[in-house]
């Protein structure tokens, strides 16, 4: 009897151990496939960048590309996109989409000096809103 639960422990052990294995090799492809994809993309000259923004917006995604957890649009993430863009010399504005966003001012305050440094390039930012309210 204490056989078969030895080995019923061992097997489970393996099973979790591999497992664990898969998890990380899966969350290394992930990432190494966003940085790729991120160094390989190529515009075309006289693009715009698109930001539609909505939802919940984080300061900081520090689980970006994990397994366990969606994928947040954060306020670092958004910065540096546009600063990006900034100095991508085929790109020549942004197309600003705003949807019902939900951040703190401060983070606000952040996309906007984003957006006056992208500006000061020569660069234009178009935003179309469908819906907006007043603040209370």
């Amino acid at each position: 009897m204490k056989s078969k639960w030895f080995a019923l422990g061992c097997l489970s052990s393996v099973f979790i151990l591999i497992l664990i294995i898969f998890l990380v090799f899966y969350s290394l492809a992930r990432v190494s496939r966003s940085l790729q994809a991120e160094t390989d993309m190529k515009t075309q000259s006289g693009s715009y960048l698109h930001l539609d923004l909505s939802g919940e917006l984080v300061d900081y995604n520090e689980y970006k590309d994990s397994f366990f957890t969606p994928d947040l649009l954060s306020v670092h993430d958004i910065v540096h996109r546009i600063n990006k863009a900034a100095h991508d010399d085929n790109i020549i504005g942004i197309l600003l989409e705003p949807n019902w966003v939900k951040c703190g001012l401060a983070d606000i305050s952040e996309i906007n000096l984003a957006f006056d440094k992208f500006k000061s390039n020569g660069k234009i930012v178009i935003a179309y809103l469908e819906t907006s309210l007043n603040r209370d």
